[in-house]
């Protein structure tokens, strides 16, 4: 089964800027306070959900949780094979990039980017965007919106790889 393709209006709507703002999650976090390319698979996970019908709204997230790994509930129900919080949301934005490789095929890839470069190429367009391999940060990756000309939360451009998936 086939992880459903949002429209842009309705993940934007739902998508939260804010690292602070994904649910709490004991399980969610790798390790300590979670900083922005931490939350932001988990901040995706969530509007991903609420705007391709998963859920009605982010506190039925916090109600699917289960004792466990996440499989049985929301992106788990779909093959999501890296680690899930128990709420069934994405921990890592690398992983989370891969799974949408997965289920809406192949994106545009920018390899080092540079910020002028992948902005001229991305103008007018809207989508998700992810940012894999940053420089100077210790994760794996970040992912955020495009809104066709700047990213909603926070840009990597200092990456080895962007993805980006434009929807309608």
């Amino acid at each position: 089964m086939k992880f459903p393709t949002p429209y842009f209006d309705i993940l934007k709507r739902e998508f939260r800027a804010d690292p602070r703002s994904a649910h709490i999650c004991v399980s969610g976090f790798h390790s300590g306070e979670p900083t922005p390319p931490d939350t932001s698979a988990a901040r995706m996970s969530e509007a991903l959900c609420v705007a391709t019908g998963l859920v009605s709204d982010r506190a039925a997230i916090v109600d699917a949780a289960e004792r466990g790994d996440g499989r049985d509930v929301m992106l788990g129900r779909f093959g999501y094979l890296a680690d899930l919080c128990a709420h069934g949301m994405a921990r890592s934005a690398k992983d989370l990039a891969y799974f949408l490789v997965e289920h809406w095929g192949r994106p545009l890839e920018l390899i080092r980017p540079e910020e002028k470069d992948a902005k001229a190429q991305l103008v007018d367009a809207c989508g998700v965007v992810a940012f894999l391999g940053i420089d100077g940060v210790n994760v794996p990756g970040h992912i955020d919106l495009w809104d066709r000309n700047e990213v909603e939360g926070q840009a990597y451009w200092s990456c080895r790889k962007a993805l980006f998936w434009k929807l309608d």
